[in-house]
This record gives structure tokens, sequence and C-alpha cells, in this order.
């Protein structure tokens, strides 16, 4: 390429360079729109209609209930979320009752294992005399492809919960959770054992340490959306007289719908 050539060529880039300049000084820059915030907040809105209402093993009201319920999750940091429940029970029968369950905790997860420390705030509007505070913790394992032998994880967890007012004793279970999914289906079989110490359960016969409850399950749930799910479950009890159930034996059943969000 000779001289004149070179010249050419540098001067038709300056005048599409200065072109440019001039065009983007005389128009109206306009910037780029601005990312979508999003948020990390998550949860569910949900609600249950449960032929009888059983706590801990103790059954609570015999009647059919309705329990909408809100779960919302929040990350604060790697491995951390917080985590915050609002329960409501309903009584049927014409009847005013209803009780008020608030669960505020911390999940923190290390490797396999997720840590929740959290407060409970039971409140019992016409009923002042039963409101309660409590402190809980549960560890549970991620035992998925740990094993080979059995066909599914088996989620195992501990849980214990203590009353700080009125102080009254504490509340330790121990249970699996497996499960399958079929596609839109998920099916759980839970299992659990639970016991109180003295003076945990109202209304028990004898104030000492005792058995509370042994029960085998399976719930149910159905996505017919992301966010739109159905839910069902059966559970059965074998719980102790001095509960102060009625019948030791007894099954739960609950069927309701979730949305997610």
């Amino acid at each position: 390429m000779t001289k004149t050539k070179h010249t050419i060529v540098v001067a038709l880039m300056l005048a599409a360079l200065t072109a440019g300049t001039v065009q983007a000084g005389t128009r109206q820059v306009v910037p780029p729109p601005a990312p979508e915030t999003q948020t990390d907040l998550s949860g569910s809105l949900e609600t249950q209609a449960v032929s009888n209402y059983t706590y801990h093993g103790q059954k609570l009201d015999g009647n059919p209930v309705f329990v909408p319920k809100l779960n919302i999750q929040k990350p604060l940091f790697e491995g951390g979320t917080l985590q915050f429940t609002a329960q409501q029970v309903v009584g049927t029968q014409g009847s005013t009752w209803f009780r008020s369950q608030y669960n505020l905790g911390l999940a923190l997860q290390q490797g396999r294992f997720t840590v929740t420390p959290g407060f409970q705030v039971t409140a019992w509007p016409e009923r002042d005399s039963k409101n309660s505070q409590s402190v809980n913790l549960r560890v549970a394992l991620d035992d998925e492809g740990l094993t080979s032998v059995l066909p599914t994880a088996l989620n195992p967890y501990a849980y214990v919960s203590s009353k700080v007012d009125p102080k009254s004793g504490n509340y330790y279970e121990v249970g699996v959770a497996p499960g399958k999914s079929y596609g839109k289906l998920d099916l759980t079989v839970p299992v659990a054992v639970g016991v109180g110490s003295q003076g945990y359960y109202s209304g028990a016969t004898e104030d000492e340490t005792h058995y509370a409850f042994t029960s085998v399950g399976v719930a149910a749930t159905y996505k017919v959306t992301d966010r739109l799910s159905f839910k069902a479950g059966s559970t059965y009890f074998n719980t102790d007289s001095r509960l102060g159930n009625g019948k030791n034996s007894f099954v739960s059943s609950n069927i309701g719908v979730a949305v997610s969000f």
C-alpha cells in the first residue's frame, strides 16, 4: 500500500470517528434501562382443612379445623437463611376456638447438616393462661447419596423445644421423612417419636417425663404449576393415655392448597 493510500485510509477513519462524536453530541443519549430489582425473599401461603388438630401428640381439638399458614424465607448470608412462619388454627362446629403460633428461626447450613435455632410464641386469645414462649433447636441431615443400600434418602432430624414462659418442661422428637417424586407428584412417609418432660403437656394426668407418641404418615404434594400445589396427608398416632386424648390410637388427615412466591 502506497503512502497516498495510507493517508486516505487514515483520513476516512478520522472522519468516521469525528462524525460519530458529533452525532452523539447532538442527539439525546438515552441511558440503558436499569436492571429489574430482584428480591431474594421467598415463601408460600397455604391453608389446610384438618380432621382433628394434634400438636406434639396431644389432640387439642377433636373437631375439624382450618389452618392457614404463611411461610417466609430470606437468605442473610452464605449458608444462613432467616425463616418465619405464622399459623392460625380456627375451630369449626360453631365454636370460636382458635390458636395462633409464630416461629422465627435461622437455618444454618454446614455441609449436609442444617441447624435451625428458633423462637416460638403460641397465643390463645381467649385463654390467656395458656399463652407460651419456647426456644427450639432442629438438626437435620441430608443423607441423599450417602448409601446405595436404601432406595431413597431418609432425611433424619432431631428436634427439641423448651418452654421459657411459663417455664414448664421440654419436648424431644426424632424422625425420618423418606420420599419419592413421580413427575409432578411428591410422596413422603414421615415417621416420628416424641417425648415430653415433666410438666410439658398441659392437662396431662401425671406430672412426669413420659412417652408422648409415635406417628407414621403419608403426605402427597401435587404441583399444578411452579407456584400452585395441592397437598393431602394422613397420619396415624399412637399416644400416651396420660395426654388425655380420649383414644390412644387415632388418625389425623388433612387436605389443602399452597401458593408459593
